[in-house]
């Protein structure tokens, strides 16, 4: 995936872009454990895009997020990234 990212420290939100080849759901997995662990969060939708934009808001400033993006096609093929940074700073 060749993915943006773009946030916003007044909103402490940051917006996570993608595209894909062929209709997909859109799904971000994130939380401030590389392993995504026990409190790894999830922002999703399931219409069908090309162009994929969630956004995660009440991020804490000084925090480093971890994420990634997840897409299912209509056959059930699932696309994952690799694990992308988030760190919103003064």
């Amino acid at each position: 995936f060749n993915i943006s990212v773009r946030t916003n420290l007044l909103d402490r939100s940051a917006v996570i872009g993608w595209v894909t080849d062929e209709f997909s759901d859109s799904m971000v997995r994130y939380s401030t454990s590389e392993s995504f662990g026990a409190d790894v969060k999830v922002v999703a939708n399931t219409n069908m895009t090309k162009n994929h934009e969630l956004t995660i808001d009440n991020l804490s400033i000084g925090t480093l997020y971890y994420f990634e993006v997840r897409s299912k096609d209509a056959a059930g093929n699932i696309g994952v990234s690799s694990t992308g940074r988030i760190f919103l700073s003064i």
